[in-house]
């Protein structure tokens, strides 16, 4: 009686074993079938291109196919971003003050800026997908993420 019930154990193990694996291939090839491109920034801007746009239009496509479907938005700040704004500010001061403009300072820039610009291009994003149909309550807003790496886009990434 013990043999057979280990016997019957180890099938159902070794079937388990497959499904499992079967399942999580199907969620795999799942999750990659709805990868999205980040959403591209011009630095120091907060306003959606027409490339952009026609990204966000094909979500929007995605997510009112699929309902139940939630994404999480997440916006980076960079050193072009940074850089930007420092010339906005020298720029400003220039008006202000006088004929002397001053050396764009890019480290004078508050984080508390960046972290607005993110938040900015974030509801810039949701602001597209609310006025096309996607309700606020299937997006999840990150916090804004500055980056120090000289080499990274200003995006607004989009995930599962």
């Amino acid at each position: 009686q013990n043999f057979n019930y280990q016997s019957i154990l180890k099938y159902f193990e070794k079937r388990a074993s497959k499904y499992q694996v079967e399942t999580t291939d199907k969620l795999i090839q799942f999750a990659t079938a709805l990868r999205f491109d980040p959403i591209a920034f011009a630095p120091g801007d907060t306003n959606l291109s027409a490339a952009a746009t026609a990204q966000l239009a094909k979500l929007t496509d995605v997510l009112l196919q699929r309902p139940k479907l939630q994404i999480s938005v997440c916006a980076i700040a960079t050193p072009s971003d940074r850089q930007v704004l420092a010339e906005n500010i020298a720029t400003a001061n220039t008006r202000l003050f006088g004929l002397y403009k001053p050396e764009p300072k890019p480290d004078a820039v508050p984080e508390e800026q960046l972290l607005e610009l993110t938040r900015q291009r974030m509801l810039a994003v949701g602001d597209y997908l609310d006025e096309n149909g996607i309700v606020s309550e299937r997006l999840i807003l990150c916090s804004g993420e500055i980056s120090d790496d000289e080499t990274a886009k200003p995006i607004v990434s989009i995930e599962l």
